[in-house]
């Protein structure tokens, strides 16, 4: 049996190298698209925790 540690860090290096992948056939520019995920953060900070779905 796999350690389940190394099957979790697998597991997470798949998960990353697919969304690398899923990033870099969408053809938005990296920069374009941080920018544009900072922005959304930040208005989510300012409307404050409501807008950040339900909480428990």
């Amino acid at each position: 049996m796999e350690d389940p540690l190394d099957l979790m860090d697998r597991v997470a290096d798949m998960s990353a190298a697919d969304q690398e992948l899923m990033l870099r056939q969408s053809g938005i520019p990296w920069s374009d698209l941080l920018v544009a995920y900072v922005d959304r953060l930040t208005e989510q900070v300012a409307r404050g925790p409501e807008s950040a779905g339900s909480a428990p």
